[in-house]
């Protein structure tokens, strides 16, 4: 069982149970504000925050994806998902770059998750 995260583009993302820690996303910029209770996080970007989450993404992986493969929706968000899981296990690149990939699309891009 792990936890989800909630974001306003409609993407919802399960964090790898036993594998990855939620304070993952605290790691690509943007800021953090408290939810409805201690436990529960709300997590902000803009578009100011794309260099910053791209040069954390060279920290875990040097290869960059071509995201002109998939369309700048949740649809292409999805599709992104599933093919970065076909090519590695680090579980904090791939949110790293879905949270990247959702700011192409979006001005303000928010998510609301447990800790």
């Amino acid at each position: 069982m792990g936890r989800y995260a909630f974001f306003n583009t409609g993407l919802e993302y399960k964090f790898k149970f036993a594998l990855q820690s939620s304070e993952d996303m605290l790691y690509f910029a943007g800021v953090s504000y408290n939810g409805r209770d201690e436990n529960e996080l709300v997590h902000i970007w803009n578009k100011t925050d794309l260099i910053k989450i791209k040069e954390k993404l060279y920290d875990y992986y040097a290869e960059e994806v071509d995201l002109t493969k998939f369309e700048k929706n949740l649809s292409g968000t999805y599709d992104l998902k599933y093919h970065l899981e076909q090519i590695t296990d680090n579980y904090t690149y791939v949110l790293g770059y879905l949270i990247y990939h959702q700011l192409h699309y979006v001005d303000e891009l928010s998510v609301n998750y447990e800790l």
